[in-house]
């Protein structure tokens, strides 16, 4: 029977790299976490000592390898655009972008998205929303509606009501995002 514990000598390979690496998808998905709490799952994860400002460095290089994949997708949106008129002719795709003094782009348009969720409990049926973005990159209700089930007549009859709300016309200047 052997009773010896095992001795992991990853100092010299635990960094800030190593440890940002292992733990991008725990920051992706538990965006509070404090470097507080990821150094106390470090050490209870692999019986290491790591200090406070490692795993300060660790976090911010995993947000960095987060948010280069993220801009590494929308640079492809002008080729997925290509690939969606190449393998389905006729499609209608459309960016507008503005360009600024940087050399960035920037969607021009007014993004609404719009989801439904079912309702349980007392109150049963489906739960439609409509969500903006201000400029601060902050989510806000437009608005919602309960209807009895999710349907092209329920939606219709949502859309054009927020349509008339908010004068959206045939849509100019707007872009909505359904699932």
């Amino acid at each position: 029977m052997h009773r010896c514990s095992r001795n992991y000598k990853l100092g010299s390979i635990v960094n800030y790299q190593w440890i940002g690496s292992h733990y991008t998808e725990e920051i992706l998905h538990r965006q509070k976490l404090t470097i507080r709490q990821l150094r106390l799952e470090v050490i209870k994860k692999f019986s290491i000592e790591v200090g406070i400002s490692q795993c300060r460095r660790a976090k911010q290089y995993a947000i960095n390898i987060i948010e280069g994949a993220l801009i590494e997708h929308y640079v492809k949106l002008w080729s997925y655009g290509e690939e969606i008129r190449r393998s389905n002719p006729g499609s209608t795709v459309s960016m507008d972008v503005l360009t600024m003094l940087d050399a960035t782009n920037h969607f021009s348009k007014k993004v609404i998205g719009i989801d439904g969720c079912f309702l349980k409990g007392y109150v049963t049926g489906e739960l439609l929303c409509v969500v903006g973005k201000d400029a601060r990159d902050q989510i806000y209700l437009i608005a919602w509606a309960v209807v009895c089930v999710e349907n092209k007549e329920n939606r219709k009859w949502f859309l054009s009501l927020l349509s008339d709300d908010l004068n959206l016309g045939m849509g100019k200047g707007f872009t909505l995002i359904s699932d």
